[in-house]
């Protein structure tokens, strides 16, 4: 009896009761509950498709009785996490999106590039848009290895690692210093000097070469074995993956030629126009995500592709008037500009070969090349999210390229009758009911329904989806107010958040605050700018308060000030839970171990112990006659032993001042060796308005970052005459490309291309200094009659800003970044970055000056927008090549 009556889970108060047994029927009842509430038949099913019992043949949705898959980890009422198969008999709520019927496609986020793209099934935000709120760009990690003092990239998921500048700033080998422990007479013992010790300590060899019984003689170095033979790999054309082969390439040639996905470097949005023979007009966007790309041409056309790499980069259209064909193509990197990376990009005819090269793709009207221009990650003000609409179309699109499922009728959900949360989830007879709190119930057939409450009959789910936070216990939570006057959580049975915490993470006004070091008040800021990183309520709580630093090396927190002191940004709270962990260490070479030290001092750093062993890598330099480390197999004791040479000069470079000094006995070099290398170099940085190298100083001026001899060979004077063609990239551009082009008698006539409503100016190579490019202004002489693309233009107005031009790699193109202040506006733009709120081009030009256009792979005397004192606008239309600029492009070979 008791085990039958737990196959159906029948809920104790729905037993039939018989007063003869009414007392033991009580007690079984009791029994019973327990044993069907811990009853678990799912979560042994590891995967989407096990859980739900999907069947890969027929394509049929999932009938596994009585489970169903939520996309993280289900969450039991006493705070405990279980699988992520649940059983809907239990008690749990799911987090995430719930499938019963079918893995559906989620969106996770790729934190290298902080864009989200299509998961697995059953995998995954619901939308795109979801995802995006919670992907950000991750940047690469580091560690040092404080055995080596090496910089080391971490992998993703490595502990205790963190960006750059924190891990290895100071991740140099500590000028350690060593003392002779005398205490035992027998045993002598060369002891590690703690950081800032100083009693009896010295360097290695004078402390403790003779702290020890004497050291026979070295062993000589290991000779350096051979490299082992690397494996070699063949591409499998079926796959397209790359596998062990007795002849064949090194596994990394062989990838970068053979993939099932898109390369890397290619992953996201770009943004520009066509640059062959015989090119159309208008922008051309193109959307990479793992292995797909959206293509929308300059006709507004979007079409959808796979993407794989088989010797060159290849995409199969997917749909459109070219589905089914292929393009093959080449790309090259051209130019780092101040916010974007500009690549060519060039496929060969449809179905045909790749071009050999970009350059070779310019001069054949059969080619098909492009100059296109993505967002620098680390540069935040640059987005290209007008056109983050292709990857939604994307995502659809990829979706409807798999196998279809087999259609279902749809059975009435008896769930859907409990309108409020208590009662979906309290027992039935013959049903299981959850709350989706986090959304609507969405059927197969149905799509949202406006409820909230579904289920399994039997045992057999309903072919049902709940977007967010699926529950089988209590849905008591909480909703935002956002009527009164300042937003408030309250508890709502049916409420928006799980609990008030998360609630209040977004429930609340979005005032941006910084705080003003010098006041202790916090004042209004807009997002972006510089320290404007937290809400009025966030400053609010930090900033009048008493900061501290953390003491590495005692771990205790003293007291501070952030407006004198640039190492005081810690609260005395903040400081008093993280400075008792704290990890920073120097990496004791004879112990393997680390000793507290300041982060000041060489060497220096986090999870010193992670990393820090018994050093035995050291090599005697013959030319300088100093131990170096990383390179040998030598203790350092071994090594000091060995290096010794008496008749070896006596001076050093001392680099403890800004300028170098060669001091007696510091060294082992003569004076006159010393002096010839003893040198600071000279650093210069580029004036872009004369083309010359101007002396500088690094770490004071900034900018300064150059040798003078690396400046004299790349600096070049901008310049900005001829014809240039592009795109916008300020925020709330507008697709489509532009043209400008700047006459000899100091005139720019520039239109966007779709529209040709002219605009001409007086152009001057003047104004406010700038540190990224050129100064320029623009005194506006025509605007268009009605409301142009650049809102609010008047004749007589001024934009100033700053310009930039660069020869591209393949020293084919002039790169043109050009940034000015938007009309009626009183300042100039001073940088690229500001330029952004403003308004901001990625322009490109034939190099004039370049070899390669004597061939003519470049020509852009097509897109040439004439000076027009008086010119109607029917009149504006440059000259045109023979063929139609705006018929499909597909159509033009």
């Amino acid at each position: 009896f008791f085990f039958s009556a737990c196959v159906f889970c029948t809920h104790p108060k729905e037993v039939k009761k018989r007063s003869m047994w009414k007392h033991a029927a009580f007690f079984l009842l009791v029994a019973l509950a327990a044993y069907c509430s811990a009853q678990d038949d799912c979560s042994q099913y590891l995967t989407c498709a096990e859980c739900l019992g999907l069947n890969s043949t027929t394509g049929e949705f999932g009938k596994r009785p009585y489970c169903g898959w939520c996309h993280a980890n289900i969450v039991f009422q006493n705070g405990t996490t279980g699988a992520r198969c649940g059983d809907i008999r239990q008690q749990w709520k799911c987090p995430a999106v719930f499938d019963t019927y079918q893995c559906t496609t989620g969106w996770v986020c790729d934190f290298g590039t902080g864009t989200c793209h299509l998961a697995s099934p059953g995998e995954g935000f619901p939308d795109n848009a979801t995802c995006a709120q919670h992907c950000f760009p991750t940047p690469d990690t580091y560690i040092c290895n404080t055995t080596t003092y090496q910089c080391q990239k971490c992998k993703q998921g490595d502990p205790n690692c963190s960006d750059q500048k924190s891990a290895c700033s100071n991740c140099q080998a500590p000028q350690g210093e060593f003392k002779c422990d005398r205490s035992n007479t027998t045993n002598p013992q060369c002891l590690f000097c703690a950081p800032g010790s100083s009693t009896g300590c010295s360097d290695f060899k004078t402390a403790c070469s003779n702290c020890t019984h004497p050291h026979p003689p070295p062993p000589p170095p290991t000779p350096t074995p051979p490299p082992p033979p690397h494996d070699n790999y063949t591409c499998n054309v079926q796959t397209l993956v790359c596998e062990k082969a007795t002849t064949g390439q090194p596994i990394q040639a062989c990838t970068a030629q053979c993939s099932n996905s898109t390369p890397e470097v290619d992953l996201g949005n770009w943004r520009g126009i066509m640059v062959q023979q015989g090119f159309t007009f208008g922008e051309w966007d193109f959307t990479f995500n793992q292995s797909m790309v959206t293509i929308m041409d300059n006709t507004g056309a979007i079409s959808h592709g796979r993407v794989t790499v088989h010797g060159s980069l290849q995409i199969k259209f997917l749909d459109g008037p070219n589905a089914g064909k292929v393009w093959s193509g080449v790309r090259t990197e051209l130019r780092y500009g101040p916010e974007t990376l500009s690549i060519g990009l060039a496929f060969g005819p449809l179905d045909g070969p790749a071009p050999n090269t970009f350059e070779d793709a310019l001069t054949t009207s059969t080619d098909f090349a492009f100059v296109l221009s993505s967002c620098l990650n680390y540069r935040s003000q640059c987005q290209f999210n007008n056109i983050t609409a292709l990857a939604e179309l994307m995502a659809r699109r990829s979706i409807n390229y798999a196998p279809a499922p087999v259609s279902r009728v749809q059975t009435d959900d008896p769930c859907n009758s409990f309108l409020d949360c208590k009662t979906c989830v309290s027992a039935h007879a013959s049903i299981q009911c959850g709350w989706c709190m986090g959304g609507d119930i969405v059927y197969n057939g149905t799509g949202d329904t406006g409820y909230k409450c579904g289920g399994f009959v039997q045992g057999q789910p309903m072919p049902f989806t709940c977007v967010k936070d699926f529950r089988t216990e209590t849905c008591t939570g909480y909703s935002c107010n956002y009527t009164t006057p300042t937003p408030q959580c309250q508890f709502d049975e049916n409420g928006q958040y799980s609990d008030q915490s998360t609630c209040q993470q977004s429930c609340k006004p979005t005032t941006m605050a910084k705080c003003n070091l010098q006041t202790k008040q916090c004042e209004p800021c807009q997002q972006g700018q510089p320290n404007c990183t937290q809400t009025k309520d966030e400053c609010d709580q930090s900033c009048n308060v008493q900061h501290q630093k953390c003491n590495t090396t005692t771990k205790q927190c003293t007291n501070c000030d952030p407006a004198s002191d640039p190492d005081c940004t810690q609260t005395s709270g903040d400081c008093s839970r993280t400075c008792s962990q704290t990890s920073l260490g120097v990496c004791n070479p004879l112990k393997g171990q680390c000793v507290p030290c300041q982060p000041s001092q060489h060497g220096c750093v986090s999870h010193c112990n992670d990393t820090c062993t018994q050093q035995k890598n050291f090599v005697c330099d013959n030319t300088t006659l100093t131990c170096k480390m990383g390179q040998g197999n030598m203790t350092l004791q071994q090594c000091a032993d060995a290096c010794q040479n008496t008749t070896a000069p006596q001076y050093g470079c001392v680099w403890n001042s800004s300028q170098p000094q060669c001091v007696l006995n510091a060294g082992k070099l003569s004076k006159e060796d010393c002096l010839d290398f003893c040198k600071a170099p000279d650093y210069a940085k580029c004036n872009v308005t004369t083309g010359t190298c101007n002396p500088c100083t690094p770490g004071t001026d900034p900018g300064c970052e150059y040798t003078q001899a690396y400046c004299n060979a790349s600096c070049r004077a901008s310049h900005a005459l001829g014809t240039y063609r592009g795109i916008e990239i300020s925020h709330g551009y507008k697709r489509g490309e532009w043209d400008f082009t700047f006459h000899g008698d100091q005139k720019v006539s520039f239109y966007r291309h779709d529209d040709k409503m002219l605009y001409q100016a007086v152009f001057a190579l003047t104004g406010p200094s700038t540190g990224d490019g050129a100064p320029i202004t623009f005194t506006l002489e025509k605007v268009p009659d009605g409301a142009g693309p650049i809102p609010n233009a008047q004749v007589g107005q001024k934009l100033a800003g700053l310009y930039l031009t660069q020869q591209s790699e393949d020293t084919v193109y002039s790169f043109l970044y050009l940034s000015v202040n938007l009309p009626g506006a009183t300042t100039a733009v001073t940088t690229f970055d500001a330029g952004m709120s403003a308004l901001e081009f990625v322009l490109v030009g034939c190099e004039s000056s370049s070899p390669a256009n004597d061939a003519k792979q470049c020509d852009f005397s097509s897109a040439t927008v004439p000076e027009v004192p008086t010119l109607r606008r029917q009149q504006l239309d440059p000259v045109r090549p023979r063929h139609n600029l705006y018929q499909p492009w597909y159509k033009q070979v």
